[in-house]
């Protein structure tokens, strides 16, 4: 076991979430003040980020005002206290960071409790900026999971920036590759491999030297907007809300905000679309957002060039269709480049209603329908209650994944995925097999086989 801290040491530190979306701990809305709530938030390393752990005294200090801790509260009606700042002469609680374990510990009656995600362990949804964060009996998984490192070092956000710098490029293993040209816009797909196998987002930005500008990153599931307004964003705090309309009939939605400073110059608002929701986004002409200066609204020009080409490289992720420079090169290996981009990218996607069509073939879309007609007035649970990855309700975590097509005859194919549940020990081996079909979109799948039963078998009646 690893324990470490820097007692008295000048170098704030953040603690980092291991879970997804690129999450720090955070002083709720920036008030760096006693009963504060602690959160999670986008990294930053601002000043509601920056901790300094006495390992020494079991304190974490908040570097803005050394005389507040992290410390616990119990709020009523709820079994597990809340964490909140403190004065550090009123903390009862003892840190530990272990940072083999990567959690935050304190023995509180009796019991070891751990800086806790509520839930996360099960829901990913979780994970997501504004949560607050709780102490519980520590169990070692994702949510309980903090990595402490000096809070200039930030972790990369879930997708890269526009223009990543060279430190976060290597951080991320992001290797950019051209993809399409459409009109203004530039187009880029990111590989984490340096061959350019594989897609792990796309992003699309300008050409020109706008001082209102815009800029688009996605890995599939979430989306970074980034902008700029014309004035001196170095003058916002860390931290912004601001309300955003795609086009011009779409309805205003509001969005907790950051200033970024990713490419080293000029600074941009960046804005964080969580699990892919169809915003109109992708057939925008024009996005206006609402910041507290104002009413900025910047238009998309060649929207009508940019949008298909971003929706064909957002296809390569998934492995539907292959990038042009690649497309003799990998269309072999198609079907199984798109489970293992599922894989990837987590259940969220197939689970959404609106991606549907992305992934599943024509005849099973009509039984999910069916089904869905068949749920929309039932009491209790109704229809899917289970991962589609896997066909498991249980946690699960991957190991030793292994994606092999081992079968195509035509416009079909057979996909088998091979994992260990690294959630349980000993880890169990696991199987599941994909039938897709291919059609005038790409690949699509048809069935899944689990260990028990198959997914068409759940729409008969």
């Amino acid at each position: 076991m690893i324990l470490f801290g820097l007692a008295g040491a000048a170098q704030a530190q953040s603690f980092f979430s291991s879970g997804p979306g690129g999450l720090c701990v955070d002083v709720k809305g920036g008030a760096i003040a006693s009963l504060t709530p602690i959160q999670l938030w986008t990294c930053h390393g601002g000043a509601p980020q920056q901790f300094r752990f006495n390992a020494k005294a079991g304190k974490v200090q908040s570097v803005a005002r050394p005389d507040l801790c992290v410390e616990t509260i119990s709020r009523p009606g709820d079994p597990n206290p809340h964490l909140v700042l403190q004065p550090c002469n009123l903390s009862a609680e003892r840190w530990i960071y272990d940072s083999a374990r990567k959690h935050v510990r304190a023995r509180i009656g009796n019991v070891d409790r751990c800086w806790d995600v509520p839930n996360g362990n099960t829901d990913a949804k979780r994970f997501r900026a504004g949560q607050i964060l709780i102490v519980y009996p520590c169990h070692g998984q994702i949510n309980q999971q903090f990595v402490l490192a000096a809070a200039k070092q930030q972790r990369a956000a879930p997708l890269p920036p526009a223009k990543p710098s060279s430190a976060q490029a290597k951080q991320i293993q992001a290797h950019p590759f051209a993809f399409a040209k459409a009109g203004i816009w530039n187009l880029s797909r990111i590989s984490d491999n340096p061959s350019g196998n594989g897609t792990i987002a796309c992003v699309a930005q300008n050409d020109g030297r706008d001082s209102r500008d815009l800029r688009f990153a996605t890995d599939g599931k979430d989306a970074i907007i980034e902008y700029r307004d014309g004035t001196d964003l170095r003058t916002y705090p860390p931290q912004i809300n601001v309300q955003i309309t795609f086009g011009t009939n779409g309805p205003p939605r509001n969005y907790a905000a950051s200033i970024s400073f990713d490419d080293g110059s000029t600074p941009w608002i960046r804005i964080l679309e969580r699990a892919n929701a169809d915003v109109g986004l992708e057939r925008a002409s024009q996005i206006a957002f609402r910041s507290p200066r104002g009413l900025t609204v910047i238009a998309v020009p060649d929207a009508g060039k940019l949008w298909p080409q971003f929706t064909r490289c957002l296809q390569t992720i998934a492995g539907v269709s292959a990038a042009p420079a690649q497309a003799a090169s990998t269309a072999g290996s198609a079907p199984a480049d798109m489970i293992r981009g599922l894989y990837r990218s987590g259940s969220k996607a197939l689970a959404d209603k609106g991606s549907r069509t992305r992934f599943f073939s024509p005849a099973l879309l009509q039984s999910m329908a069916a089904q869905d007609r068949k749920c929309a007035g039932a009491q209790g649970p109704c229809g899917i209650d289970f991962d589609l990855l896997t066909g498991a309700q249980d946690l699960v975590k991957f190991g030793d994944l292994r994606v092999t097509e081992v079968a195509r005859q035509q416009d079909r194919a057979t996909v088998r995925v091979n994992y260990r549940n690294t959630a349980f020990k000993p880890s169990p081996a696991e199987t599941v097999t994909f039938e897709l079909q291919q059609v005038a979109g790409g690949w699509r799948i048809a069935d899944i086989r689990y260990q028990d039963f198959t997914l068409t078998s759940q729409f008969k009646p």
